[in-house]
C-alpha cells in the first residue's frame, strides 16, 4: 500500500527537521569537548622556535634571544658583485644540552638590501638573471645535513635597511638533536649586479635574520603535592635543548577552589579575589623558592603557598615567556593542572589515638596489679605523672 500524496510532504518535512538537529547537535557537543572534565594537565606550545643571527665579526653566532633593539642593524655584512656564489658567513649555535627530536620544517630567513635605496640593480634587468640576487645556505642539525646549498627565490635589491627585503630557504626536517650538538648555518651569496653593493642585515627586532624551525622542543613537566595540612607543592621542570635560560620568565597563579572542572582552564586576567589563592613570580631577579634534582636527572624548581588550601577543585596556572618569543605576547607556553584537594582527616584520627593508647596502657596496667597485687605507691605515682604529661601533650 503506497502513502497518500499528502503524506510524502509531511514525511519529507520530518526527515529534513530530524537532520537538522542532527547537524546542530555536532558543533555542540564539540564545543562541550573543549572543556575540561576532572583532574588533568594541558598544555600549549609555541608552534615555532628561533635562532638569530647576533653579533659582529669573529663574535657573530646563531643565539636564542630574540634581538629586543631597533633602528639602524648593527649587523650589517656588505657584499659586492659576483657572477657565481661566494661564501658569506659561517656561524654556530651553542650546544645542545638535552636531547630532542626535532620533526617539522626549518626555514632560513635572510634581511638584505642597498646602503641606499634605488633600482639600479633592477635597471640591469637583461634577463639570464641579470641584476638579481640569491642566498644559498647550508644548515646542519649535529651530524645531520638538512639544508646543501639550497638557493632562495632571486630578487632584485631595491631598498635599504629600513625595507629591508626578506629572502628565505625551507626544508623539511627530521633529526634528533643530541646532547653537545650544535646547529651550524653556512651562507653564501649570488650577487648580479655591478651598479650597486647589496648588504645582508641582522641583530634587531625588525631584522631577524636567522633560522625558524616549526616543530615541537620542549618538553617541561609541571607537578603537584599536597600536604596533610592541605600545603601544595608545585614543581616545574623546564625542559629545552638549549637549557632552562631558554625559559626567561615565569607567572604561576593558584586559582580555586572552582565550582566545576569547566573553570579548569587559562586565565589571561586574573579572576575574582576570592578565587585568587597565590601568584609567584620567577625571573632574573627573583629566582623559585627552591630547585631538586629529579629522578631522571633533570633539575625541577619548586614554589610552596604561604596559605594551605581548603577542600575543593583547583588549578595551577602557569604562564612562561621564552627567550626567543615576541616581546608582544604575554604568554609563549601556557600549562594548566587541575588538581583536588581531598578533605584532611580529623586531628582525632591522626594524633588522637597516639593520645589515648598511653593513658589506656596505664589503666590496663593498673587493672593487672590490682587483680595480682598491690603495687608500692611510688609506682602508682609515677605512672599517674606518665599517663597525665600524655593527656596535657
Amino acid at each position: 500500500m503506497h502513502p497518500r500524496p499528502e503524506v510524502r510532504p509531511l514525511r519529507r518535512m520530518l526527515v529534513l527537521f530530524v537532520v537538522l538537529l542532527a547537524m546542530l547537535a555536532i558543533p555542540a557537543q564539540s564545543t562541550a569537548d573543549d572543556f575540561p572534565t576532572g583532574p588533568g594537565l594541558d598544555w600549549q606550545f609555541p608552534d615555532s622556535h628561533g635562532m638569530y643571527i647576533v653579533g659582529a665579526g669573529e663574535q657573530t653566532s646563531l643565539d636564542r634571544t630574540l634581538p629586543s633593539e631597533t633602528g639602524q642593524p648593527d649587523g650589517d655584512l656588505e657584499f659586492g658583485y659576483f657572477p657565481t656564489p661566494q661564501n658569506l658567513l659561517s656561524i654556530t649555535s651553542i650546544p645542545a644540552t638535552e636531547a630532542t627530536l626535532i620533526q617539522g620544517n626549518l626555514t632560513v630567513q635572510l634581511y638584505a638590501g642597498l646602503y641606499a635605496q634605488g633600482t639600479q640593480c633592477k635597471g640591469q634587468n637583461f634577463g639570464f638573471g641579470a641584476g638579481e640576487t640569491t642566498f644559498y645556505a647550508t644548515v646542519m642539525v649535529g651530524s645531520s645535513l638538512v639544508l646543501d646549498n639550497e638557493p632562495s627565490e632571486p630578487q632584485f635589491l631595491e631598498y635599504d635597511w629600513n625595507n629591508a627585503q626578506l629572502f628565505t630557504i625551507t626544508a623539511p626536517i627530521d633529526t634528533m638533536l643530541n646532547i653537545d650538538d650544535t646547529i651550524t648555518l653556512d651562507l653564501s651569496v649570488q650577487h648580479n649586479c655591478n651598479a650597486a653593493n647589496g648588504h645582508l642585515f641582522w641583530d634587531t627586532y625588525d631584522l631577524p635574520s636567522g633560522i625558524q624551525i616549526d616543530a615541537e622542543m620542549l618538553t617541561p613537566s609541571l607537578n603537584i603535592s599536597v600536604s596533610s595540612n592541605g600545603l601544595p607543592r608545585i614543581e616545574f621542570t623546564p625542559h629545552s635543548p638549549f637549557g632552562s635560560d631558554d625559559y626567561k620568565e615565569l607567572k604561576i597563579d593558584v586559582i580555586g577552589p572552582l565550582d566545576s572542572w569547566e573553570q579548569g582552564v587559562h586565565y589571561p586576567i586574573p579572576p575574582e579575589e576570592e578565587q585568587f589563592q597565590d601568584r609567584f613570580t620567577m625571573d632574573a631577579e627573583k629566582p623559585p623558592h627552591g630547585s631538586r634534582q629529579t629522578d631522571t636527572g633533570k633539575m625541577a624548581w619548586t614554589w610552596i603557598t604561604k596559605d594551605p588550601l581548603d577542600q575543593g577543585m583547583y588549578v595551577i596556572d602557569v604562564c612562561a615567556t621564552m627567550a626567543d618569543g615576541i616581546y608582544t605576547i604575554d604568554c609563549h607556553l601556557v600549562g594548566v593542572l587541575r588538581f583536588e584537594v581531598e578533605e584532611s582527616p580529623s586531628a582525632w584520627l591522626e594524633s588522637g589515638w597516639f593520645a589515648v593508647m598511653p593513658v589506656l596502657s596505664a589503666l590496663g596496667l593498673f587493672g593487672f596489679f590490682f587483680q595480682t597485687r598491690t603495687p608500692p605507691w611510688p609506682a602508682l605515682l609515677v605512672i599517674a605523672l606518665l599517663a597525665a604529661t600524655t593527656m596535657a601533650s
